[in-house]
């Protein structure tokens, strides 16, 4: 993930065996850059890192419990050290606990904190995988450093996935449904352990009446990464 700008741009990274670190580097740096922070912001909501946004300017994460945080990343030649902070915690959805993702995503210049929610199931060819049954998306409320719930996408579309989720106004796109939200399958324990690989949770969702359509004949032998969204004319 990174700054549009070629010249001035920045690599920002989710990475460690607990998904738990933050680091960046610029062009021309012999090394990363490793993110600090204090572990006490957490107040026991902590977790590994989902997803990661480039928004107004600054990178903002969210944790497995929902937790974001905010990560100041210096100017060059600057002494300031960089490093990140809590901004809220996350909405109070401890209830749904397995099998939930998150993501963030900016709409009409607002970030959004989308939870995917995610059960084990029946496939159409009898095989149990998690699958994809609902979704439940917050804006953040910057007054109140608290998340109010949103219940509909307007005339825009949200497609998600790991580190590739973008919100779309639907009716520049022939053929995006508005006021949906297409995903791809990303649960990586699907990938590594069934002998088919993961895709078999790919498809979109109608918030008007939340109906989930999965997309048939999705096969992904890949063992090292989720699909992704490709959008070739959106500039």
């Amino acid at each position: 993930m990174a700054e549009d700008s070629d010249s001035d741009c920045i690599a920002f990274a989710i990475y460690g065996r607990l998904c738990n670190k933050l680091a960046f580097a610029r062009p021309g740096d012999a090394a990363w850059t490793i993110l600090s922070w204090d572990w006490e912001q957490f107040k026991n909501k902590w977790g590994p890192f989902e997803d990661a946004v480039y928004y107004k300017g600054q990178f903002y994460v969210v944790n497995s419990h929902g937790t974001v945080m905010r990560c100041r990343i210096p100017p060059v030649g600057s002494s300031e050290k960089p490093a990140a902070e809590v901004i809220a915690f996350g909405p109070p959805t401890d209830e749904w606990v397995w099998g939930n993702s998150r993501y963030l995503v900016e709409l009409r210049g607002e970030l959004l904190q989308v939870l995917r929610r995610q059960w084990e199931s029946e496939t159409k060819n009898g095989e149990q995988r998690l699958l994809t049954d609902g979704f439940y998306i917050f804006r953040l409320n910057t007054d109140h450093s608290a998340w109010d719930m949103m219940y509909t996408l307007g005339d825009h579309a949200v497609f998600l996935g790991m580190s590739t989720t973008v919100a779309v106004p639907a009716s520049d796109f022939r053929g995006c449904k508005r006021n949906c939200i297409y995903f791809t399958d990303d649960y990586d324990l699907d990938r590594w352990c069934s002998d088919r690989g993961g895709g078999c949770d790919t498809g979109y969702c109608t918030l008007v009446d939340k109906r989930i359509e999965f997309l048939e004949n999705v096969e992904s032998y890949s063992r090292f990464s989720p699909p992704i969204w490709v959008f070739p004319s959106m500039r």
